[in-house]
């Protein structure tokens, strides 16, 4: 009598790479969760004061290319131009924690990830404030297209750089083959420099 080949699976199955990333996701977003949600986003002081740090970094860039801006608390906008309004959920605050989750959950060597979550986060900032700066022009050039860019093209635009910097962590964090895993041509060109 021999052994059903599946009963020697699931163990393996349980102790996969992916299992223990879905598992570091899971309590990533747990605590995430329990932190910001049931915590921090109540307050509302740590939203208030980031959507207004947002609404003055786009000024300033959109100041550093030539546009005249206007900002009221978490309101800016062109001279003359109806203004756009930074949300709570515009800061980026929750795709930094989604960003940082993926980062922690994939294998990698921990100094790496130490310089990584930051420098990633220093991109998102930027892309999202590059995102809001985007809104605020097609806010005076193309109103009637503000809604589709502002619910779809921006969005994806900013989910986009999150998704290409974890492709960069994947690739590049040092993560480790697990023992007897086959090495292709690939791999051995993208490390052996």
């Amino acid at each position: 009598m021999t052994a059903d080949p599946r009963a020697r699976r699931l163990p393996a199955l349980l102790r996969s790479d992916l299992v223990r990333f879905f598992a570091v996701m899971l309590g990533v977003y747990a605590a995430w969760f329990v932190v910001y949600d049931l915590w921090l986003h109540p307050a509302g002081n740590l939203d208030a004061a980031l959507s207004r740090w947002v609404a003055d970094a786009t000024a300033g860039g959109l100041r550093l290319v030539g546009y005249d801006v206007i900002v009221q608390d978490r309101v800016l906008g062109l001279t003359g131009q109806p203004g756009v309004y930074v949300e709570d959920g515009c800061t980026g605050l929750t795709t930094l924690g989604l960003f940082a989750g993926f980062v922690l959950a994939y294998p990698g060597r921990p100094r790496r990830r130490a310089w990584f979550i930051p420098l990633g986060a220093a991109i998102i900032t930027l892309a999202n404030v590059a995102r809001i700066a985007l809104l605020v022009v097609l806010q005076r050039d193309w109103p009637g297209g503000f809604d589709a860019v502002h619910h779809f093209g921006a969005n994806t635009f900013f989910y986009l750089v999150v998704f290409v910097l974890w492709v960069v962590w994947a690739n590049t964090g040092g993560g480790t083959r697990p023992a007897g895993a086959p090495v292709d041509a690939a791999m051995l060109q993208s490390t052996s420099t």
